[in-house]
């Protein structure tokens, strides 16, 4: 009896035992097959002019010419300005006036106009400034003013610009904001509240300043444009409109403007928009973009499709943590915002479906610098540009100095390493010498360019270090972290330690830059691929160990983990050189052409469409409605619907994923069985009763009528007997 029970519990248990080896397998069966190698592309012509291949910009129509646009850089980092500052600059360009918003730290760069443009410049001080010179927060030596209709009235002033000293403690907190938990880079979005906490409180900083309102106001820009990061975008369009408008015999506000239509503009790339989660939107917008899990990374994560079941349950995984983080502490931030400023959104409990729909509305276009190149393929709704990188362009003529240390390194017989880290994340000195010895261990034979700011590598720093490169003489490196020893050759013209330097042109001059060592940011990583240098990508933050990932794969170079070791750099570098020629420069210079072949410049792509946005805008007011037929307690007329919105956007999170359908339909595949089988079963339990019954019924009956005989034969032989009793 024991010998067959233990066999039973054997045989119960062996499936058990196979369950690990069937999951193995599973994910075998369900992992991507391993791709063949692919033949890299062959190389274009070396004779081939990449500048040959683009196409033409559009030309502006004659409607679009003599608009007005409102651009805001104010609350954004100097990358994400100098992009916004570009398209502005084409807007100018293409016959239309532009009023530009930034910081004071940015009015040496905005100031200075197109060429052949009549500028205007305004310094709004900060807060509630007065208007004498030295108000608080106004720029030394410069008299901050209330800004008049007067500033705006001369259609021959073209650009504008508004200055406002903000604090800047957002930007300078921003590296310790964005550090990462633990060193695991997939966590970050843990981080992302305090960011927005930031955001939000120099936005009530910036509404607080009723002569930034009113500048704005004036202004009476078609379009307002501004960065998809900038929390105060939305707000204060919103705001300033609110205080302008017609007024009644008491002087109130009769029936305010209604704000212009929003395009934003996201410096990020198109693959991992940092929206790709349930809440994170910090202008409180759906743009109605599917997150496809199945083949996109989500951001953080550094994965390449296709995926596996173990990635796809990874990217899962990430998606539904940072979307409950967002949703549970960064959303009641972004509302709370839009609460103080009265900016509708839904769920405010004061504002009505109109107001929000004209609010969502006017968000009419979201612009991304990404390229299909580089970035992982997505389905984008139409209410989306994808539209290329906008800062790359054509070379200009290099300083001359500059050009005379490169020609000095060709005529040597010498490469050029390029190495830029970005403006957002600050290095410390000890963290840039580290960089400049791993250059100058991988790359013996070549000359080192590197632009580092004073707050990365002080004077000070940098002497030192050039001291004990020079003192190193031509010995050999140790070779720390496990790469080889090389042979150093020094010299005091082979680093060049730069504070700025023309990125764009120095990329662009042919054979000036053997390769260029980045942080992986979406500008620097797009203008080395548009111009065909390959890269080494050592991410600092933010979305680049994404972008590391797409560098890698694509074969433009070699993209590093976030903290990677001097030691593992100095290896990449090595790498990348020794294949002069090779599979990065072949793929590399793919990339280019790509990037170039019948494209019209990305510059000029959003411009049209910023265009498109204000001729739609002005064609709807002409034939709207007139403010006289309409009530004047109702909202202001809804924003032209050109098809570009989708039809999920302003869904709740749980409509627009089907989360509700599905419920419904498992309800009812549940359901449905379970009301059959408890149908069944009461069909069976009456069938199965009646049964009983009418075989009670004939049990009694049958033993009813063998009785009788009995009872009859019993009464017979009572008779019987007393018959005989009688004859006897």
């Amino acid at each position: 009896m024991r010998r067959g029970a233990s066999s039973a519990s054997l045989a119960s248990l062996f499936p058990l035992s196979l369950f690990p080896l069937l999951l193995l397998l599973l994910l075998a069966c369900t992992a991507p097959a391993a791709a063949a190698a692919a033949t890299p592309p062959p190389p274009p012509p070396t004779t081939l002019d990449l500048a040959s291949l683009e196409a033409p910009a559009p030309p502006p129509s004659a409607a679009a010419r003599g608009k007005r646009y409102l651009v805001s850089t104010l609350s954004v980092g100097p990358s994400h300005a100098f992009v916004i500052a570009r398209v502005a600059r084409e807007l100018v360009a293409r016959g239309g006036s532009v009023t530009l918003l930034c910081s004071s730290a940015m009015r040496p760069h905005f100031d200075v106009p197109p060429p052949g443009v009549r500028a205007r410049s305004i310094d709004v001080g900060r807060g509630e400034a007065r208007d004498e010179a030295g108000a608080p927060g106004a720029i030394p030596g410069e008299v901050s003013r209330e800004p008049t209709e007067a500033d705006f009235a001369d259609d021959d002033v073209r650009w504008t610009t508004v200055h406002y000293n903000t604090s800047g403690e957002l930007m300078r907190r921003l590296p310790e904001l964005m550090k990462i938990s633990r060193g695991k880079y997939v966590l970050q979005w843990q981080n992302f509240h305090l960011f927005a906490a930031g955001l939000a409180a120099e936005c009530d900083e910036l509404v607080a300043n009723e002569r930034l309102l009113k500048a704005v106001r004036l202004s009476r820009p078609d379009v307002f444009v501004g960065d998809l990061m900038e929390a105060c975008f939305p707000v204060l369009g919103e705001r300033a409109f609110r205080e302008g408008g017609e007024r009644g015999e008491d002087s109130s506000v009769v029936r305010p403007p209604p704000p212009p239509p929003r395009v934003a503009f996201h410096n990020g790339p198109v693959s991992t928009p940092m929206f790709d989660t349930a809440g994170f939107d910090l202008l409180g917008r759906d743009w109605g973009i599917p997150a496809q899990l199945a083949s996109v990374p989500t951001f953080g994560t550094g994965l390449v499709p296709p995926f596996s079941l173990l990635q796809r349950s990874l990217n899962l995984a990430n998606y539904l943590g940072s979307s409950g983080h967002d949703f549970f502490r960064m959303r009641p931030i972004v509302q709370g915002l839009h609460k103080r400023h009265g900016v509708p959104f839904r769920g405010d409990g004061r504002s009505s479906e109109q107001q929000i729909r004209a609010a969502r509305q006017r968000d009419a276009l979201l612009v991304f610098q990404g390229d299909w190149a580089i970035d992982w393929p997505r389905p984008m709704p139409p209410a989306t540009l994808v539209a290329g990188p906008v800062m790359p362009g054509p070379a200009k003529a290099l300083p001359a100095d500059l050009a005379a240390w490169i020609a000095g390194a060709k005529a040597a017989g010498e490469k050029v390493v390029y190495a830029a880290l970005g403006a957002t994340f600050v290095l410390s000195p000890e963290s840039s010498k580290d960089i400049v010895r791993a250059l100058d261990r991988a790359a013996p034979e070549a000359r080192i360019l590197i632009k580092l700011s004073e707050r990365d590598l002080p004077a000070e720093a940098e002497r030192e270090l050039r001291e004990e490169l020079n003192s190193a003489g031509t010995g050999t490196g140790t070779g720390t972290g496990g790469e080889p020893p090389q042979r150093r050759r020094r010299g005091p013209e082979r680093l060049r330690v730069a504070r700025w330097a023309p990125q764009n042109d120095l990329l662009g001059t042919p054979g000036a830059v053997s390769l260029y060592v980045t942080h992986g940011g979406i500008s620097s990583l797009s203008e080395a691929a548009y111009h065909g240098v390959p890269v080494v990508a050592l991410p600092q933050g933010a979305e680049q160990p994404d972008n590391a990932a797409k560098v890698e794969h694509r074969g433009l170079g070699v993209g590093l983990r976030r903290g990677a070791s001097p030691g593992e750099l100095a290896v990449a570098v090595s790498r990348v050189l020794a294949d002069e020629g090779g599979g990065f420069a072949r793929a590399a210079r793919a990339a280019a052409v790509r990037m170039r072949a019948g494209r019209a410049p990305a510059a000029a792509v959003v411009a049209a469409a910023i265009e498109r946005v204000a001729v739609a805008s002005g064609a709807f007011e002409e034939v709207g409605s007139s403010p006289s037929s309409a009530s004047s307690s109702s909202p202001p007329p809804l924003l032209p619907d050109p098809g570009w919105r989708m039809p999920s956007s302003g869904l709740p999170w749980v409509a627009r994923h089907c989360l509700d359908a599905g419920a419904v339909l498992l309800a009812v595949a549940v359901g449905v069985p379970l009301l059959l089988l408890r149908g069944l079963w009461f069909a069976v339990s009456r069938a199965s009763l009646s049964m009983t019954r009418s075989g009670g019924t004939k049990a009694f009956a049958s033993s009813s009528g063998t009785s009788r005989p009995r009872r009859a034969s019993s009464s017979g032989a009572s008779a019987a007997a007393a018959e005989h009793i009688k004859l006897s």
